[in-house]
């Protein structure tokens, strides 16, 4: 059985008022949210322990939206099986690359993708073109030669799900699927890209302590 919570409830209710997003001040007249946590407090011990606990992650998971880009903005909701494996629902189709990038990846993957793009946005932040080149042929794969110029692997799986490049003549780093090309590449900041990074290594985590309450 899958199931879901969708990402714009959630942010209209209680994370939207952690993100900042309306005035603290201004709780007690939201009736709507007013009878949310009347009902909450109305529902079994056990069935409410676990709402409760299911909030306070995706509460987690939200607040820690340090960057600009959150895992909110580009999908529609987060979704779990009975073997509690998670994954994100898409909200549009141009945010196909970015979920099947975060979809495919575990904790330990993200952890190592976050680490070399932190590597390399401090070697590209020096602005110094010979110095990136040196990297990228010293420190990582080198170049492929691609239709839109030169560019190199820095992260992310290699062959069944998208993967992390940077095109040097460009100056730009694009998720792109080995596999399908029709799908195009998805161009993001590594700022961005960690932030989400970060943003589902906490979704994951929910599975060692998430409670799931009975249907």
């Amino acid at each position: 059985m899958i199931h879901s919570i969708e990402a714009t409830k959630i942010l209209d209710t209680t994370v939207g008022y952690l993100l900042g997003g309306n005035e603290q001040a201004n709780l007690f007249k939201d009736t709507k949210m007013l009878q949310r946590l009347q009902d909450i407090s109305n529902l079994p011990d056990k069935k409410k322990e676990s709402l409760i606990t299911n909030i306070d992650y995706f509460i987690k998971a939200a607040k820690i939206n340090i960057m600009g880009l959150s895992i909110f903005n580009i999908a529609n909701g987060i979704s779990w099986t009975d073997q509690e494996h998670f994954y994100l629902t898409q909200k549009e189709d141009k945010y196909e690359l970015i979920i099947d990038y975060l979809n495919s990846a575990n904790i330990e993957n993200l952890k190592n993708d976050i680490s070399r793009l932190k590597t390399f946005q401090t070697i590209r932040n020096s602005n110094n073109k010979q110095e990136i080149e040196d990297y990228i042929m010293n420190e990582i794969e080198g170049f492929n030669d691609r239709e839109d110029g030169y560019s190199a692997y820095l992260a992310g799986a290699q062959d069944k799900s998208a993967s992390i490049h940077y095109n040097i003549e460009h100056d730009i780093i694009s998720l792109i699927h080995p596999n399908i090309s029709t799908l195009g590449k998805f161009i993001i900041e590594p700022n961005e890209l960690i932030g989400l990074a970060s943003q589902m290594i906490e979704i994951i985590s929910m599975k060692d302590t998430l409670k799931f309450g009975e249907n």
